[in-house]
């Protein structure tokens, strides 16, 4: 099972698969676009700077949600599991 806890970075172009040999089998879930996996920070070229907030969980169990699940399943399983979250800010652009 992937430990999260571990992890110091996931490495960039991760297979948008529904489970990443990638990261011991960790699962993904369905992202805004309704696609499985992470696209990360986008912003139109040209554009002003976008904020994007991050939430870090810390989990007192693992979760119990198949690869591909859509975003409500996930957050259920977040919402009876988590400990503690913080959220942070990030800013990005292109040019």
């Amino acid at each position: 099972m992937f430990s999260g806890a571990d992890t110091a970075q996931i490495p960039e172009a991760i297979d948008p698969a529904e489970e990443s040999s990638e990261l011991d089998g960790a699962k993904q879930g369905e992202n805004d676009f309704d696609e499985v996996g992470y696209r990360g920070p986008c912003p139109l070229a040209g554009d002003d700077p976008h904020e994007y907030r991050f939430t870090l969980h810390v989990l007192d169990a693992a979760l119990d949600a198949d690869g591909g699940a859509p975003r409500p399943d996930v957050e259920d399983e977040l919402d009876a599991k988590t400990r503690d979250s913080d959220q942070f800010t990030g800013t990005f652009a292109r040019s």
